[in-house]
């Protein structure tokens, strides 16, 4: 309780949201999905091809957790390069898959591949740009 007191008065930093990365193939019910957790609400119509962004904000335990949600459009082969920089900004995915296509879940473990191969080679990117010199003499 003190600690929200706090916060909201600005004498602790606020807390870094949770970036969640929603994934899938095209048509699956990514966005519904989301919609329904975050409004509780249930919408038909959504357009498949827009990427949005979503926040939601829950009280767990006296304490704020905020969610910085991205929506993905379905990805194509073709954006592999905007999947990674965004697989490199999340911090939380969730894979959705439907229970009719089987395709949309052997695709999920394409997904989980790349999520852990961006998140090692990122891992490494950040070792070897806090690594000691070691050329520089210890004294």
């Amino acid at each position: 309780m003190t600690s929200t007191l706090y916060n909201k008065i600005g004498l602790i930093p606020k807390q870094k949201p949770i970036r969640v990365m929603i994934m899938g193939q095209p048509g699956v019910g990514k966005t519904a999905l989301l919609v329904r957790f975050v409004t509780k609400k249930f919408i038909g119509d959504y357009d498949p091809n827009l990427e949005k962004m979503y926040t939601y904000q829950v009280c767990m335990e006296s304490e704020t957790v905020n969610f910085e949600i991205l929506d993905t459009a379905g990805y194509v082969q073709d954006e592999s390069c905007n999947l990674e920089m965004n697989m490199r900004w999340a911090d939380v995915f969730i894979l959705v898959y439907s229970i009719t296509d089987k395709c949309s879940f052997d695709d999920c473990s394409r997904l989980k591949f790349l999520i852990n191969y961006n998140k090692k080679k990122r891992r490494l990117s950040t070792k070897v740009r806090f690594r000691r010199n070691p050329f520089k003499l210890p004294y």
